[in-house]
């Protein structure tokens, strides 16, 4: 089994958060299937449930196609 562990780092916004994790297992692509498991998709990762924003502070992740 996969396992990720995540560390609260600070309140982004009001409703965003930054985290730093720490995958024990697996690939890294395994921390945005487990964030979006437990209802907090990573911005701008529309692939994975986030919210696709044309916001240029975001970084997009690399295979997501804007539209």
């Amino acid at each position: 089994d996969a396992a990720t562990e995540f560390e609260f780092v600070a309140m982004a916004t009001e409703n965003e958060s930054v985290v730093r994790c720490f995958p024990a297992t697996g690939r890294t692509h395994q921390i945005r299937v487990h964030l979006l498991h437990l209802g907090f998709p990573i911005a701008n990762d529309s692939c994975y449930g986030g919210e696709l924003r044309q916001d240029c502070t975001l970084p997009l992740i690399p295979h997501v196609r804007q539209e």
